[in-house]
């Protein structure tokens, strides 16, 4: 269950794009994922949505925890700091194992968690 519910606010955090746009792909295991399209791009924005349970603090945590990507991020060879920004903010190396014929890819994220102060989402 932990290992989902890093997962889901992952993707959660790394969403781009309106809440309009999304479309449902896929639902497995009470994980929804939804995609939209990108301007001017081949790739989509796509997000997750789950409950779990588990504190907000403790999701948080878990993102925070770079290094431990590699251990429940789908395919994850490498996960490094980069460098840390303002409050919560990251840049992060990450590198992905993909099967032959296509190479591994590798790409910076910029990870920001914030919570809404009154509503606390």
């Amino acid at each position: 269950m932990k290992k989902y519910a890093a997962l889901a606010a992952l993707i959660f955090c790394i969403a781009t794009s309106s809440v309009f746009g999304w479309t449902l792909e896929t639902e497995q295991e009470g994980i929804k994922v939804y995609t939209d399209e990108i301007e001017g791009s081949s790739f989509k924005a796509f997000r997750g949505e789950t409950t779990v349970s588990a504190s907000l603090k403790q999701v948080a945590a878990q993102l925070m925890d770079v290094e431990a990507m590699r251990d429940w991020l789908h395919d994850c060879a490498e996960s490094e700091l980069v460098t840390r920004l303002e409050g919560q903010e990251f840049i992060i190396y990450q590198k992905t194992s993909a099967p032959w014929p296509v190479d591994d890819r590798d790409y910076l994220l910029h990870s920001k968690i914030s919570q809404h102060p009154e509503s606390h989402v």
